[in-house]
């Protein structure tokens, strides 16, 4: 074999050894670090991914929370990149930004691990009686996962809350549940204090014609809210609300509830039976004047939620579950009892005997119970004597059609020692006035009292204004906007049960009479008739 001759092998160690130094100063002097960094970066570039799952969705005092964990190997950051999407089905869908997902540790969700975030500004509800599923779906960068939060959930989003409170002046708490008036007004209604109003007219300039981009809540959830209408008021006009307060208002306190207020929005649409409003109105607002012609008569009414009770006899047939009807009508006269969107009570007398028919609630009532029942209609007919609108808080033990018919005898008025009430014309009245009562606090006889006029079967023209409480008796004409029109009252009391009767009836005459109601309803009763003040910030 031969050998590598000393000469050779000391120039070969020379050369390795310069090679060796000049890639260490090279290494060390970073001359390999971009391509070192490239190449890391590369790799680490192929390995990373995002991804996530919303393991649990569910709601706690009201506020939407989900629980987000992240499967993938890079942390998660929400911010402006994320989107978090609500679908409540029925078109009402919520999207949200990510500033408005709050976590924990910065809202950054490390890999492998799991967060549980709130949304703020949401407002989620259970309600069994829907069949909402909202889907909840959150977007980051790209990449999205979605859970179900369960049937008969409802989530809201509001993020222009006007605080309104509502002040109890009065000494003893209002009850509960407890309907508070809130109206809006564009001047000075210059109404007495059982009315709750703003004066603000910026704010009633943003409100939509039929009340449909308004809606109220309070920190526990939605509160049921009923839209009246828009109405004038002296030199006012003015969109009015009623508002289920379900825990009352304490004395000489007060609570604040939210407005939100959006035009670009149907609430109606998104958040019945929670937002609605008036069938009357709501057809009245379509440009319908006969309301068995509207389609949507009823559509969004949820007074029955709002109100102690409430029916708008929408359809063609009497609600059963909430009214008797009844008739005495003798030989030679008739009557009927129609539903159309409305109810029309119609009898026509004879000289045979006294009659009527009549409707009455199977509620009942008490005075240790105060209340106020309003009814909106109207009432005309021809008769050469007298045509009769007898509305009675009425004894609901006396239920025969003789104890009921054409008679005083068990009304709570004259039980408690005064005499008969109700509507009376001794003179034709087809769309003319006046229309006259007897007085409810002397026994002189008739007392002229003006009631305009109607037109037409769906004209309302009239407010009938019922109120029971500890010391007595209340009657009011009202007009169609709650303007007092004539009032009467009676101090006594009586501990029996009480339903709500609705007659057509005559002496022994012929003619006609005819009742037309739009709804009638019960409220409760403020603290000392006096309804809490309301102040929007």
């Amino acid at each position: 074999m031969r050998s590598i001759s000393p000469i050779i092998a000391t120039i070969l160690i020379i050369v390795i050894t310069v090679a060796i130094a000049g890639l260490t100063y090279a290494f060390l002097s970073g001359l390999f670090s971009g391509l070192t960094s490239s190449t890391s970066n590369q790799v680490s570039r192929q390995s990373q991914y995002i991804s996530f799952s919303i393991t649990n969705s569910y709601c706690s005092n009201n506020i939407l929370y989900i629980s987000i964990y992240n499967n993938g190997n890079i942390p998660i950051i929400i911010n402006n990149n994320t989107v978090l999407t609500i679908n409540n089905g029925n078109n009402n869908i919520v999207s949200i930004n990510g500033n408005n997902i709050i976590c924990n540790n910065n809202n950054t969700i490390l890999q492998g691990s799991t967060d549980t975030c709130y949304i703020n500004n949401s407002l989620c509800i259970y309600n069994p009686s829907n069949n909402n599923n909202p889907q909840i779906t959150l977007d980051y960068q790209g990449v999205g996962n979605n859970n179900n939060l369960g049937n008969g959930y409802l989530v809201g989003y509001f993020t222009n809350p006007l605080p309104i409170i509502i002040y109890n002046t009065q000494n003893i708490s209002t009850p509960t549940p407890f309907q508070q008036d809130i109206a809006i007004c564009n001047g000075n209604p210059n109404v007495g204090n059982n009315f709750a109003y703003v004066d603000n007219v910026t704010l009633y300039n943003e409100i939509n014609s039929n009340g449909s981009n308004i809606l109220f809540y309070s920190n526990n959830g939605l509160l049921y809210s009923w839209y009246e209408g828009q109405e004038n008021i002296s030199t006012a006009s003015c969109d009015v609300w009623w508002a289920n307060l379900p825990n009352g208002i304490p004395a000489n306190n007060n609570i604040t509830i939210y407005m939100e207020i959006n035009n670009n929005t149907n609430y109606y649409s998104q958040y019945y039976p929670y937002t609605g409003i008036s069938a009357y109105w709501y057809c009245y607002s379509e440009g319908y004047t006969n309301m068995s012609t509207c389609p949507n008569y009823g559509l969004y009414d949820n007074g029955q939620y709002v109100f102690n009770f409430y029916d708008n006899f929408a359809g063609t047939s009497l609600n059963v579950n909430k009214w008797i009807d009844g008739n005495s009508i003798p030989s030679g006269a008739s009557g009927y009892i129609s539903v159309d969107n409305g109810i029309t009570l119609e009898y026509s007398g004879s000289t045979s005997g006294a009659g009527g028919i009549w409707i009455y609630t199977k509620s009942t009532y008490t005075q240790s119970n105060p209340f106020i029942w309003e009814t909106l209609e109207n009432m005309y007919g021809s008769n050469s004597s007298d045509i009769r609108l007898r509305q009675y808080i009425r004894l609901s033990s006396a239920n025969t059609s003789s104890d009921i018919a054409d008679k005083e005898a068990y009304s709570w008025l004259h039980l408690a020692g005064g005499i008969d009430y109700g509507y009376f014309s001794n003179s034709n009245y087809v769309n003319q006035a006046p229309v006259n009562f007897q007085t409810s606090t002397t026994n002189l006889g008739f007392e002229s009292f003006v009631v305009p006029a109607a037109s037409s079967l769906y004209d309302y023209t009239f407010i009938d204004e019922q109120i029971l409480n500890s010391s007595g008796f209340y009657w009011y004409q009202l007009s169609p906007s709650g303007v007092v029109l004539n009032s009467n009252s009676y101090t006594g009391s009586n501990n029996n049960t009480f339903v709500l009767l609705i007659q057509a009836s005559q002496d022994p005459y012929t003619g006609t009479t005819q009742v037309n109601i739009g709804w009638t309803l019960v409220r409760a009763y403020p603290p000392n008739g006096v309804m809490p003040e309301i102040f929007i910030q």
